[in-house]
C-alpha cells in the first residue's frame, strides 16, 4: 500500500485504475463534496467500489453533547457556517448527488464508533475533530481555557459514574460505478 498527499478533487491518477476509493469523515470537510464524488468516479474502474463515512445521526453521537455544546457555550464558532452534521441534515440531496454523478446501487447504513475515555486529554486524541481544531484556532485563549476545562469536568464526571464510552455515530455511504 502507497499514500499520497493530494487534492481529493483533483488527484494525480489517471482514469479508472482503482477497484476501490474509501473516504473516511471526509466528505463534511470539503467546500464542495460534490468534486470529490466526480474524482472518486472518475478513479473508479467499470463495476468499482466507493466507501465513505460522514457524522451520522446527532442524537447518537455523544460526543457532540462534549464538543459542540461546549464550543457554543464558550462562543467559539464552527469555521464558516460548516457543521460536522450538514452532510447527514441533508442526507436526500447526498444520494441525488451519488446518483447523478453515475453511481449505483447506493447503499447508506449507521454504525456507531465507540471509545472508552479517561480524560480530556485522552478524549481529544480519540475524538480528534478537525471542526474543533480549527474553531479553536481562531478562538480568544481565555475562552479556549474555559472551553478544555469544560470539556474534562464533563469527561471527569462520567468516568467517576463509570460511563467511560463515548459514541461517535457514523453515516455509512457505498456505491458502485
Amino acid at each position: 500500500m502507497k499514500y499520497f498527499v493530494a487534492n481529493s478533487e483533483n488527484l494525480p491518477f489517471e482514469n479508472e485504475q482503482f477497484d476501490s476509493v474509501l473516504g473516511n469523515l471526509v466528505l463534511m470537510l470539503a467546500d464542495n463534496y460534490e468534486n470529490i464524488l466526480k474524482e472518486t468516479y472518475r478513479l473508479l474502474k467499470p463495476g468499482g467500489i466507493a466507501g465513505f463515512t460522514i457524522w451520522g445521526r446527532k442524537d447518537k453521537c455523544n460526543n457532540w453533547t462534549i464538543y459542540g455544546e461546549n464550543l457554543s457555550a464558550y462562543n467559539i464558532p464552527f469555521p464558516g457556517d460548516k457543521s460536522p452534521f450538514a452532510l447527514h441534515f441533508q442526507l436526500e440531496k447526498v444520494k441525488e448527488t451519488f446518483a447523478s454523478i453515475g453511481f449505483k446501487n447506493l447503499r447508506v447504513d449507521y454504525t456507531t464508533l465507540v471509545a472508552d475515555t479517561y480524560n480530556s486529554e485522552d478524549f481529544h486524541s480519540k475524538f480528534k475533530n478537525t471542526f474543533v481544531e480549527l474553531s479553536i484556532e481562531k478562538a480568544e485563549e481565555d475562552n479556549v481555557t474555559k472551553y478544555l476545562e469544560a470539556v474534562n469536568e464533563i469527561v471527569k464526571a462520567r468516568v467517576d459514574g463509570t460511563d467511560t464510552l463515548t459514541t461517535l455515530d457514523v453515516c455509512v455511504l457505498i456505491a458502485f460505478k
